[in-house]
């Protein structure tokens, strides 16, 4: 992993127009969440799911508050930032996205339940259609060409030519079923920006922290259906294959990397029976807050990309 690296120059506009626009629009995100409105509103919903917990817990989704958040979000945002021109149609994207004059804004909401998924707190979890950062193969070492980190969304919009920044508003609640509230820790609210991906250079192409899942291969079975290629347990590696170990801590995976056909095998020892299966890539993945907190503009000018409070 790495931070953003001040002895890095913008060799171009492009570049060090996105690292001043990241800045901008940072702060401007920071005001809306820390409003008063906002506060408000938030509180509001706390209010509505306890005077409504008997149907609420009809509700089948375990998270019964990312709708909520992602329209006070999606709501506050319209009201108070100024010069948004457009939705943003693209299928790519955030929950909330808008055109702006000179960007293409990317909101995600992320709530995590203090009782069930509270370390995920720590980090910052996030898909490939949520950033354009071009992070280089995950876990590369010698022989072993890691695996690859994809970006599904584009750095720059093919449309409208502007750059699209990508923000997170993390936000941690407590619900035991029979009461419901925004934790009382402190920090629950956290605003990120994940860098875009013109700038990825700055950052040494490598912000992932760990990997949380993965894509795994699919293959179709004798019934025409697909299903995960596997290879059993105690599958016969050959001796040119290299160990390796994807992860850290409680995530670490073992497996084998095949030089002669270029694959990589992963053991899943959560699967029934445990099996190796094959990733083709990471899917959601996990970047420290420490990565992203220590920011430079284009004049290096400090600023931070991490900011939390309390609600």
């Amino acid at each position: 992993m790495s931070s953003q690296d001040k002895n890095i120059k913008p060799n171009n506009s492009v570049e060090a127009d996105i690292l001043d626009l990241e800045k901008k629009y940072f702060a401007h995100l920071q005001k809306i969440f820390q409003s008063q409105n906002f506060k408000s509103n938030m509180q509001g919903v706390e209010h509505w799911i306890n005077s409504n917990m008997s149907n609420v817990r009809t509700y089948s989704k375990k998270n019964k508050v990312d709708l909520a958040c992602q329209r006070l979000i999606n709501f506050e945002v319209m009201r108070q930032l100024k010069k948004i021109i457009g939705v943003y149609a693209s299928p790519i994207s955030s929950d909330i996205a808008f055109e702006m004059q000179d960007i293409i804004l990317n909101i995600d909401s992320k709530t995590y339940s203090e009782l069930k998924n509270n370390n995920d707190f720590n980090f910052l979890n996030y898909g490939p259609n949520q950033t354009s950062f071009k992070n280089s193969n995950y876990g590369k070492n010698g022989l072993y060409p890691g695996i690859p980190v994809p970006c599904d969304l584009p750095s720059i919009d093919h449309v409208s030519n502007k750059p699209i920044l990508t923000y997170f508003l993390q936000i941690k609640y407590y619900d035991n079923k029979t009461k419901f509230n925004w934790s009382k820790n402190d920090p629950n609210m956290r605003l990120v920006c994940v860098p875009n991906g013109e700038i990825s250079r700055f950052f040494n192409n490598d912000i992932t922290h760990n990997p949380k899942d993965y894509s795994y291969e699919k293959v179709k079975n004798n019934n025409n259906k697909f299903v995960y290629n596997t290879l059993p347990k105690n599958h016969p590696f050959p001796p040119s294959a290299i160990k390796i170990v994807t992860g850290n801590g409680a995530n670490a995976n073992s497996g084998f990397y095949t030089p002669h056909n270029k694959e990589v095998w992963i053991y899943s020892a959560k699967s029934k029976p445990p099996v190796y299966k094959r990733p083709l890539g990471l899917h959601e993945r996990r970047t420290s807050l420490e990565t992203l907190d220590e920011r430079y503009d284009s004049n290096l000018n400090l600023w931070n990309g991490v900011f939390e409070w309390k609600l």
